[in-house]
């Protein structure tokens, strides 16, 4: 549901900033995407506790919808915002000890990039930028040691690029497909009961289909 309705209200943005785009020679537009992610955490129990580490990984889809606004600052390169409308995020993990079930699902928000945009050859374009947003992790601890533990939220920071190309209507709308790599900073947190969670790596692949309301001329 909250998919559904971010998707209405960006359409609304979409059509109603058309005019007001074309005014100051803006491009703006709507994205939907599938996301394609993978994480590496390596969980280190306090010692007052137990001891050891256990390393653990995953791989999740999920799909997200986004509007962005773009500036031509030259013939060839164009510098812009995309903002994700809503949130994407992981499933429900379960891990059991000792009869008693840890479930952990994580949500990425507020997710901002800053690009640029390249023109290539015939409609294909180069684009890199940084990423930034929000990690917020739900979780429920079932084990004795951890009851009530939490996880607050983390800054997330990386730098995505890839390629797209550029379908353009005679009426100055656009349709874009591209795709994404990203690659994000490593960090580490600490629970409320004392163990350190580390995120070794965390990548992503987005690929997605946008649609342009109006093309901003130099």
């Amino acid at each position: 549901m909250k998919k559904l309705i971010a998707t209405i209200f960006a359409s609304i943005f979409l059509f109603s900033s058309h005019s007001l785009a074309a005014d100051l020679g803006v491009t703006v537009g709507l994205g939907l995407n599938t996301n394609l992610g993978y994480a590496e955490v390596t969980e280190d129990q306090d010692d007052s506790r137990s001891s050891g580490k256990a390393t653990d990984d995953g791989i999740f889809v999920d799909d997200s919808m986004g509007i962005f606004a773009e500036v031509n600052i030259g013939e060839r390169i164009s510098v812009g915002v995309d903002i994700l409308a809503d949130s994407y995020g992981t499933p429900e993990a379960q891990n059991a000890q000792n009869g008693s079930t840890n479930k952990v699902q994580v949500d990425f928000s507020d997710i901002r990039t800053l690009y640029a945009r390249i023109n290539l050859l015939s409609g294909s374009y180069f684009k890199i930028g940084h990423v930034s947003g929000t990690i917020e992790t739900n979780e429920t601890m079932g084990t004795s040691s951890q009851s009530g533990s939490t996880v607050g939220d983390q800054d997330l920071d990386g730098t995505a690029y890839g390629f797209g190309y550029i379908w353009t209507a005679e009426n100055g709308f656009q349709i874009r497909a591209e795709g994404m790599y990203g690659d994000y900073d490593t960090f580490s947190v600490v629970d409320t009961s004392g163990d350190t969670y580390t995120v070794n790596k965390m990548e992503s692949l987005t690929g997605g289909l946008n649609l342009t309301g109006i093309t901003g001329e130099d």
